[in-house]
This record gives structure tokens, sequence and C-alpha cells, in this order.
């Protein structure tokens, strides 16, 4: 018995946008038969998982024992019989074409081990060197065969069904990446938010503190620039400037993310806004977030370009001394682009929201500060529907407790200030879809932990510097970093 083994004969290609897979048709043979008593057979790596009817498209030829009527060559499936091929005429002078249509029940039976294998039995039939005719009529996409000692030629196409379609928010599906993607932006959102302890600086009247997280001197009244550097993250703050009663303010930052599911994250965000003190309790103010986020599916090649911004107020109020109520309210929107890995594009629009509480106190223990704090954050993204994917919804509700403990040492020309920070967080990531196994906004779900080490020092005249260690550690996520921070008065 001879063979034709046609591997990955059934390999199937996203369809753009549509979470299901097409079939791709693979041509096989000419194979042969030459000995009386002969078989052959091709076999098909298919995919388990697919539905529906598959088609073998036939060109054959032979001479089935002489010029005898009603000869056939039996077709079979998997050992089972799916067919009977007249040879008409059977001197081989010409080729016969036929369409086979295996069931759906039979394709499932026979593809359940991942291979399809067609069986051609001519029996005690076929008549070795019988076909030394050259004017076989082969149609295309089928080529001429020329070998005479044949008694039996038949070459083909196989057209597996469409693989089994993803179920709609299911894992690997469209929506899935959708709303990993608004997990990954939400969750770095609240991450790189503006620093609560810059409005409390402002409010009491103070500079910044050359802290890692503390930017913002004023660019008039105490002008400054801070830049915040580590192995996946840049950020700098322009500090404050001062116009009469009020004060404008920026931050910004560029981060890398690395998580199982997406490659080449990079999320860059600005944060712009003013502010004014209203009496000695309280600041108030409006704030601008513009943020773009560029990632890559790992599992399908489709990367994900997003715009977007954010706009709203905020608020600190002075409790009691050393006590501080801080706000913040936004809301927004983002446009995003997808460039498909199967080819193709597709875009669709998000409205998001955001919301920040954090309670921040302070109180002398000996020579040391502790700032203890507590934070309420929750962020939402509603994406549209687009193509054949669905509409989906994450938010991201997040509770974090954590404190600082510093140290101030006094020196004649400034003031060292070393520290330890740590933080709890509590993250509950929910979607109406699945989210991407490995991927960022699966990580942050659950509890994580922080830690931070660092020192900064300041001197009279207004420079800053700080030098720190964090090392973040969640649900198969953990980052380590060092940063630097450098405040120059200008």
């Amino acid at each position: 018995m001879s063979k034709w083994k046609v591997w990955a004969a059934s390999a199937v290609a996203v369809v753009a946008g549509a979470g299901s897979a097409a079939a791709q048709s693979t041509d096989f043979g000419p194979i042969t038969v030459k000995t009386t008593g002969g078989t052959t057979e091709a076999v098909f790596v298919v995919d388990p998982s697919a539905t529906g009817v598959a088609t073998l498209d036939l060109t054959y030829a032979g001479d089935v024992r002489g010029n005898q009527n009603n000869e056939e060559v039996r077709v079979f499936i998997d050992g089972n019989l799916l067919a009977t091929l007249n040879p008409t005429p059977t001197d081989c002078t010409s080729t016969g074409r036929q369409t086979l249509a295996i069931s759906a029940t039979d394709y499932a039976t026979a593809a359940a081990d991942g291979s399809i294998v067609v069986t051609f039995d001519t029996g005690s039939r076929v008549q070795p060197n019988a076909c030394d005719n050259a004017n076989f009529d082969y149609v295309d996409p089928f080529t001429a065969f020329t070998d005479d000692s044949t008694g039996f030629v038949v070459q083909g196409r196989f057209t597996p069904p469409l693989a089994a379609p993803l179920a709609s928010g299911g894992p690997g599906s469209t929506e899935s990446q959708v709303a990993s993607v608004a997990g990954m932006r939400g969750g770095l959102s609240l991450l790189y938010t503006p620093d609560p302890q810059d409005r409390i600086d402002r409010l009491d009247g103070r500079a910044g503190r050359g802290s890692v997280s503390v930017a913002g001197l004023g660019l008039l009244e105490t002008d400054g620039v801070d830049l915040q550097v580590d192995r996946d993250h840049l950020a700098f703050s322009s500090g404050a400037m001062a116009a009469q009663d009020f004060t404008f303010w920026s931050e910004g930052a560029i981060v890398q993310v690395d998580d199982g599911a997406f490659d080449d994250g990079r999320f860059y965000i600005i944060h712009a806004g003013i502010d004014r003190r209203v009496g000695d309790r309280a600041l108030v103010g409006l704030s601008l977030q513009v943020d773009h986020l560029n990632t890559t599916n790992a599992a399908t090649d489709d990367e994900y370009d997003g715009r977007g911004w954010m706009f709203g107020p905020y608020g600190t109020m002075r409790l009691r001394d050393a006590l501080y109520l801080d706000g913040r309210l936004a809301f927004g929107q983002v446009a995003t682009d997808v460039t498909l890995g199967a080819g193709g594009a597709e875009e669709y629009d998000s409205d998001r929201a955001l919301l920040e509480l954090r309670l921040t106190g302070a109180t002398a223990l000996r020579s040391l500060t502790v700032e203890p704090y507590a934070e309420l954050n929750y962020y939402s993204e509603e994406s549209d529907a687009f193509g054949a994917v669905a509409a989906t919804e994450t938010d991201i509700s997040q509770g974090v407790l954590g404190g600082r403990v510093s140290r101030e040492i006094a020196y004649s020309n400034g003031v060292l200030v070393p520290y330890a920070e740590a933080a709890m967080l509590y993250s509950e990531v929910a979607s109406d879809a699945t989210l991407a196994t490995g991927s960022y906004a699966q990580g942050i779900d659950g509890v994580s932990a922080e830690i931070e080490l660092g020192t900064s020092f300041a001197n009279p005249n207004g420079t800053a510097w700080s030098f720190n260690l964090r090392h973040h550690l969640g649900d198969d996520i953990s980052s380590t970093g060092l940063w630097v921070d450098l405040t120059l008065p200008f």
C-alpha cells in the first residue's frame, strides 16, 4: 500500500475581528496504484474542534479490470466506506471528476484523533501498466500525470470545515483581548496618578519634598523640574507655577509593560492641572490626563494602539492637623486602532471613568515621622462593539493600605531624609469577558504588596535629589526598580 501524507494540511487562519477561523484547502497527489489489488491513501492533519461538512474534490483515471462495466474504486474515511468512483472510460483516455462530501458526523468521528485518513481501494480489479495514454484531461489546479506504468491515479483537494468559532468573550476571543487591554490601561492609570502629597504640600504652602514620588517646585515661586528613572519607568514633573492665587502643574511618565499575554507594551501618560487654595483648609482644581497605550497580543499578533484623555475635578482638605482627605474624579474616552496579525485593521471607542479617594495622616514618633495612608480607587472602561466583536466592560475596584516612615537629618548644607514605605493593595478586576491568561489585568487581580526604600536630600536653595529601591510582588507579577529624583531650581 502506498501513502501520501499531507501534514499541516488543515492549518487555520484567524478571521479578522470575528474570533473564528477559516479552513484552508490542501491539494494532494497525484497518488497511484500500480499493482493488482493495490490501495493508496492520503493522511491529513486536521483540527478536531472543527464542525461541519468537509469535501474531497477528486480528479482520477484508471483501468479497472479492462473495459468491463460497473467496476469501481472504493473510497474510505478512516476505514469507513464513503463513496465509490466509476472511472469512465476505463481505458484511461480521460479523467473523471467527482466531489465527495464528508458529513459533519463522519468528520467529527474521524477527526477526533487529529487526522483524517482517505484510502482508495481498487480491490483486485486494477490493471497495472494500463494508463499509458498522454491525453489525460486534468482540470486546474491539478497537473498532468504521465507515468504509463500505473493502473489508477488520483489527485485532489481536501477542504476541512471551519474551525469551531471562539465563544464571544471566552478565552482567546477578541473580546478577551479588548477587556485585558482595558484592564491594563486602568491599572496603569491608577498607579500613575498625580501624587496626592504634592497637593498636600501646596495646601500647606510647602515646597517639594524631594522624595521619589513627590515632585514639584514652583516655576515662579520655587522653580524646579523633577526626573524619575528606573529599569521600566521614566517619569517627570515640571512642578508648580504660581500665577496670583492659582498654581499650574504637570507630571508625566513612560512605562514599559511586561506580562505573559502581551508583548512590547508601552504606556505614556501626562497630567496637567490648575488649582488654588480656598481658605486655609482646602485646595480645589481641575486636571487633564492624556495617555497612550500600545501593546501586542502574543498569541494572535494583534496590535492595540489606544490614545485617550480624561478630565475632571480634584480637591484636598485638611480635616485637622496632619490629617488630609484627597479626592479626584475624571471622565474621558479612548480611541483604539487594532492592526490584526492575520491582516486587516479595526477600530473601536471606549468611555471611561475614574474615582480616587485617599486619607493621609502624619505623626511624630521620637525622631521619626510616620505617614500612614488609605486609598479607595475605582476605574471603569466600556468599549463599543466593532465588527463581529461584542461590547465589553471592565471595572477595577482597589483598596490600598500603606505608610511611610522617615527621619530628617540636618546638615549645615541641607536636610537628608532616609525613608521606608510599604503598601498592601487589593484589587478586583471584573469584566463581562474572560481576561487573557497571564495578562497584566489578570495579574493585578487580588493581593499585591509594595516595598520602597530610599533617601532624599534637599538644600536651602531648593535643589533636591532622592534615590529609592521599589519592589512590587503580586499574583505571578513582580517588579523591581531603582528610582532617581532630581529637582533643580531655575
